[in-house]
């Protein structure tokens, strides 16, 4: 038991030396600016609790300044690149606006060119249809044609063979004798 109060009483004199040399030091610093009234121990232990927190989150405080340095870097270059891209912005629009009278005058132009278009188109469409049905009357002419050239063709070599069979003579000798000019 001696010994707690033997260490107790060491810490109350670390404590008192402590305060003592807390005032001191704030003696000194507010030496020129007046007298200052003594601070109440607790002031002074508030204090140096207050330092000693400051000490001790010292490393993180250093670790977030270094943090929040580079944010800062980072959101300096990304404000110079949104400025970059506001400038680009602003020349496109521009541009797009000196070309908008040369596009509004070609969209002017154009619905006369599509009726003029869609006119040619739709006559171009009848006379194709005609140049269909004009074809279609050719092959059926030619078609017919060839019929009847085969029916003449097939009647030819019936004569023939039937003048062959009863005179006993080819066609070509007995036609000179029928027309009496050598046709057949």
């Amino acid at each position: 038991m001696r010994q707690a109060a033997s260490e107790a009483v060491a810490n109350a004199a670390e404590l008192l030396r402590k305060r003592d040399e807390l005032r001191n030091w704030k003696a000194k610093v507010w030496e020129g600016s007046g007298p200052k009234p003594p601070l109440p121990p607790s002031a002074v232990e508030r204090q140096l609790q207050n330092f000693v927190e400051w000490r001790q989150s010292a490393p993180n405080l250093k670790g977030r300044l270094e943090t929040s340095r580079g944010r800062v870097v980072n959101a300096a270059a990304r404000l110079e690149e949104l400025h970059r891209s506001i400038l680009e912005i602003e020349e496109v629009t521009v541009s797009l606006e000196e070309e908008r009278p040369l596009d509004e005058q070609a969209l002017q132009i154009s619905p006369h060119n599509w009726l003029k278009r869609d006119s040619v188109a739709d006559s171009l469409a009848t006379s194709l249809i005609e140049l269909n049905h004009r074809a279609a009357a050719t092959r059926d002419s030619r078609a017919a044609l060839e019929v009847r050239q085969a029916e003449a063709t097939a009647r030819s070599g019936f004569v023939r063979e039937s003048c062959m069979g009863r005179t006993d003579q080819p066609l070509e000798e007995l036609a000179p004798r029928a027309y009496g000019d050598g046709r057949v």
